[in-house]
């Protein structure tokens, strides 16, 4: 009797340790759910910073490859442009092509008093007589009195009228009071484009023409080749360079300089080659020093990047190993412990 009483006692008491450990390792549903939820916002806060470094990383790679798809998209465009207008004077009559030519030659001749002004002061007045009438020459319907090809520095882009901000953003321009791209003894023309804008290639690269390279003027269907004689680099109110000189047929490529401060203003200025010689294709792409250095950083980004994206995943890989391996572990605990 005795022995039975004693042996319910134990079992009692074994039912009793196995329920306390049950009861001390086994967490009510309210307590599971909010460490559930503890749990799974440590994860995400944890997954954050994890791919955090790579998002900067990534965003930084499209702020460096905006200006150079954004350049090279504007440089096609201008390309594209200076094609519409070849095409469209090879649709008009011969006829029609040769009176702008003569219209414009007149012009040249009797307009000598103007004079040649800075075109980045902003001191042309738009509103006068006298440019009204300048405006009223070679006044194509696309607004395009020609095309500048300087192929060494492949550069092709549209010449507009005058140098006002629409006209330097879209292409090159014409400097009002230097006669117009039309050839001629005595006669001095000034074509100018933007330096350093950070969509498009322009002039970017005129610091790279020499003595003797050439560049190419054409308006209607005729052609005028340059050959390069001088190079200046003057300030902004002096425009002494660019007036006619007896006996030549000048052109002058104008723009800021040095690149990024624009505190002078750099002149290539080249004397008529006769007869023409054929003017070469320029359909390749301008690439300037900034886009290969953005280039560069951009590969290197690409490259780190890839590093961090593989370590994150290696690093949460091995989390996730450890914790299911503590998970497989816990149970054997308990039986230990019960």
């Amino acid at each position: 009797m005795n022995e039975d009483l004693q042996g319910h006692n134990e079992a009692t008491g074994k039912a009793a340790r196995t329920s306390l450990a049950d009861d001390a390792y086994t967490p009510d549903p309210e307590y599971r759910a909010i460490r559930g939820s503890d749990d799974q916002a440590n994860d995400k806060k944890d997954r954050r910073k994890r791919w955090t470094p790579l998002i900067f990383i990534l965003l930084g790679v499209l702020c460096l490859a905006y200006p150079i798809t954004s350049t090279v998209w504007n440089n096609h465009q201008a390309k594209l442009v200076s094609r519409a207008y070849e095409n469209q004077v090879n649709k008009q009559s011969q006829e029609l092509k040769d009176s702008y030519i003569k219209r414009a030659r007149e012009y040249n001749a009797t307009h000598t008093g103007f004079p040649v002004l800075d075109p980045y002061l902003g001191n042309v007045a738009p509103d006068s007589p006298e440019y009204q009438e300048y405006l009223n020459v070679l006044d194509q319907p696309s607004g395009i009195i020609g095309v500048v090809k300087i192929p060494k520095i492949q550069v092709k882009l549209p010449i507009r009228h005058g140098t006002d901000h629409d006209t330097l953003n879209a292409g090159a321009g014409h400097m009002f009071g230097s006669d117009l791209p039309v050839g001629g003894v005595d006669r001095h023309t000034v074509i100018t484009a933007h330096t350093g804008l950070p969509t498009s290639t322009m002039f970017d690269r005129l610091t790279d023409l020499e003595i003797g390279d050439e560049f190419f003027l054409e308006v209607q269907d005729q052609s005028f080749g340059y050959r390069v004689t001088r190079i200046d680099v003057v300030k902004p109110n002096d425009p002494s360079l660019l007036g006619r000189e007896k006996d030549k047929d000048l052109a002058t490529l104008l723009t800021c300089t040095p690149y990024g401060i624009n505190s002078h203003r750099l002149l290539v200025t080249g004397e008529r080659i006769i007869p023409t010689p054929q003017s070469p294709a320029v359909d390749g792409p301008q690439w300037s020093w900034w886009m290969t250095l953005f280039l560069i950083a951009i590969v290197i980004s690409l490259l780190i990047a890839t590093q961090v994206a593989r370590y994150t995943a290696a690093r949460r890989k091995k989390e996730k190993e450890e914790e299911s391996a503590e998970g497989a572990e816990a149970p054997d605990s308990l039986a230990e412990l019960s």
